[in-house]
């Protein structure tokens, strides 16, 4: 929508906002079926596709004045181009000079960074510029002469603070900040952009503040995050007269000074929001007590619209009257976290719609009974995904007899309940998370889960014997303990993670594992080495991952067994030397990266065996010496990818390295 209004395509019309008359427009487009496949989420996101046809016939229209090209030194860009896209996948900064452009209306750049002071010259030449999109250091970039941008979209782990003269762009209609996670601040005077339509931060955590009277934007329709302030002009009043639509989040309401302050920003009037978030701390490390959170909440009623209600570290004893009364009755997702003085559970089992619940640190909870369900003769009837953690102080979860409760419950996470022992068996879950809760809640809960596709069990010191016996449909198992008999029967199993484990050889069950696709050993401290005739039977497994295996010396040569394997991870195995010679049995293996293995000192011939290898990744193995001759007869190796290996580096350095003739022949070569 942002780039239809950049270029004009959205024509006015009376007092009809662009944003609406451009909905208006989609849904036209979407009755004609020149869109396809609509999906809205819970946020408000809309996501479509456009049929092959009409997008061919689109590209032939507009195909003299629309070009994508990949960046490098030959690019030819046609004189009649005015939309360029432009996607770089070298690392090299100065492929392209930005400065020979014609004049364009729209450049979006992706990929790796460019030279930007080159691009820095050409933005500042373009005065009909309308659309820019690019993902590198932009704060040494001024915006004076772009005066007729309209949609901006800058996203840079590294840049902290936008240029001030952001805030001269009168035009501009969207501002999309989504992915500069280190951002700090944004320009003082953005309440300059009169014309701003899309003021897009989510993911700038590092966001502690917003500039004053953001409430003079009034054609703003979508404003990701809020954040409170104390100073005049950023508080929670400045939402007041705009109409917000899609997803709010609000940070800092402890200061919120009082309710009436809270019911100025006339949540409750907002009926397009979908999504909203609503926080009393900017970060995960900070934690207050607030003298006045329940009044605050009451006031901070959202429209019954709402589908999506987030709320973190209120510290009232009770859930505001609106989520009591379930006054927001069109709810498919609830997270409540960091409640910790709550001790009763609203009776959201009423919501019919409800479809993900997240219940998180309410540490004064320690019953959850019937008011919970509510008095429907079926609760949660739409229920998916239920997830209580950190219920310190919970010691049961019961049901009341004679009603039916989640009969579409298909995931279920119950971890750090120290407390409880009781909870209710249900039937329908395929995937059960457990950890650290009373071991006597196992055997029942997982026994009675009679159609279960995924496990994952941590925090135990013993399991049940026969845990599994009847889970033969199990297709993902993720244990900390892992014996032969845990793994008798489960025919099905497809992915099997251990992890935080003491065993010192893999389990004698495994080779029984047929169906097996991916085996992910991670943390396992005691293991030394791979079995040499325990993966005969891994006929099916296509990815071996192996992570933080501190004592792991030796693969052995049973990985010559794997002959369907196509992904091969070794990841922080700081004793592991080499890779074994059977590794050329490997036929089907595709991927093959070996990173933070410091004891690596060398990568046996055998290598040059592996036929369908396409990419190969070393990074941080300070002490390999050497690539492998039989590297350059890898003739489907498309990408070399070296990292932090001085040796390496020095060898296979273009033209002059020793290694270099057996590495010419791959196409791309990455080594920093």
């Amino acid at each position: 929508m942002g780039l239809w209004m950049a270029n004009g395509f959205i024509p006015s019309r009376g007092a009809l906002d662009l944003h609406d008359m451009g909905c208006e427009i989609f849904s036209q487009l979407t009755w004609r079926s020149f869109f396809q496949e609509i999906k809205e989420d819970v946020d408000g996101t809309v996501t479509c596709k456009m049929h092959d046809l009409l997008h061919d016939l689109a590209t032939s229209i507009m195909g003299q004045e629309c070009c994508v090209i990949e960046a490098n030194e030959g690019s030819q860009i046609p004189k009649t181009a005015r939309h360029l896209f432009v996607y770089n996948s070298s690392r090299s900064t100065n492929v392209m000079d930005y400065t020979t452009f014609q004049p364009l209306q729209s450049l979006i750049l992706h990929g790796h960074a460019v030279n930007v002071s080159n691009l820095s010259r050409y933005i500042s030449k373009q005065k009909y510029l309308k659309v820019l999109d690019f993902g590198f250091n932009f704060s040494n970039i001024a915006f004076k002469s772009s005066k007729h941008l309209r949609y901006l979209c800058l996203h840079s782990l590294r840049v902290k603070t936008l240029p001030e003269s952001t805030s001269s762009l009168h035009n501009l209609q969207t501002l999309n900040l989504r992915h500069c996670c280190n951002l700090q601040m944004l320009p003082k005077g953005t309440k300059n952009l009169k014309n701003l339509r899309y003021l897009d931060i989510r993911n700038c955590h590092e966001l502690t503040s917003m500039p004053v009277a953001l409430g003079q934007l009034s054609f703003l329709r979508k404003l990701s995050m809020f954040i409170v302030g104390k100073e005049d002009g950023c508080g929670i009043d400045e939402l007041k007269g705009l109409a917000l639509e899609g997803e709010l989040s609000i940070k800092g309401l402890h200061n919120v000074k009082s309710s009436m302050e809270a019911r100025n920003a006339n949540l409750i009037k907002k009926h397009n929001l979908r999504s909203l978030s609503l926080s009393w701390r900017l970060s995960s490390n900070k934690s207050s007590h607030h003298q006045n959170d329940e009044e605050i909440l009451s006031a901070l009623q959202p429209h019954s619209n709402l589908k999506k209600l987030r709320i973190i570290d209120y510290q009232g004893l009770m859930f505001p009257y609106w989520m009591m009364d379930l006054l927001l009755p069109n709810l498919v997702e609830i997270s409540l976290g960091y409640c910790e003085r709550c001790h009763q559970l609203p009776p959201l089992g009423k919501l019919r719609f409800l479809k993900v619940l997240n219940i998180c640190r309410i540490s004064a909870l320690k019953y959850i009974d019937d008011t919970f369900y509510g008095d429907m003769e079926s609760s949660f009837p739409s229920l998916e995904v239920l997830s209580i953690r950190e219920a310190l102080c919970l010691e049961e979860w019961t049901t009341v007899n004679g009603r039916e409760h989640f009969p579409l419950l298909s995931s279920l996470t119950v971890d750090c309940c120290p407390k409880l022992v009781k909870l209710p068996m249900i039937q329908s879950l395929k995937q059960l998370q457990i950890g650290e809760t009373n071991v006597t809640l196992l055997t029942p809960l997982i026994m009675s889960a009679t159609v279960l596709t995924s496990l994952q069990i941590s925090g135990f010191n013993e399991l049940p014997d026969g845990l599994l016996q009847n889970q033969k449909q199990l297709v993902s198992f993720c244990c900390l303990k892992s014996s032969s008999d845990m793994l008798d029967n489960l025919s099905c199993l497809k992915q099997l993670y251990i992890q935080d484990c003491s065993i010192e050889s893999l389990p004698a069950g495994l080779q029984n594992l047929s169906s097996l696709k991916t085996l992910s050993l991670n943390c396992c401290d005691s293991l030394v080495s791979l079995p040499v005739n325990g993966l005969q039977g891994l006929s099916s497994l296509s990815s071996l991952r192996i992570q933080n295996c501190k004592t792991l010396a030796s693969l052995s040569e049973g990985v010559g067994y794997l002959t369907s394997l196509q992904d091969l991870l070794i990841n922080g195995c700081p004793e592991l030397t080499s890779l074994p010679r059977s590794i050329q049995h490997l036929s089907s293996l595709r991927y093959l990266q070996i990173r933070c293995c410091r004891g690596l000192i060398s990568l046996p011939d055998e290598m040059q065996h592996l036929t369908l290898l396409s990419l190969l990744e070393i990074s941080y193995c300070s002490n390999l010496m050497s690539l492998p001759q039989g590297v350059r007869n890898l003739n489907a190796l498309e990408t070399l990818r070296i990292r932090g290996c001085p040796h390496l580096k020095r060898r296979c350095e273009k033209v002059r390295g020793e290694d270099w003739p057996n590495i010419a022949h791959i196409p791309f070569i990455d080594i920093s």
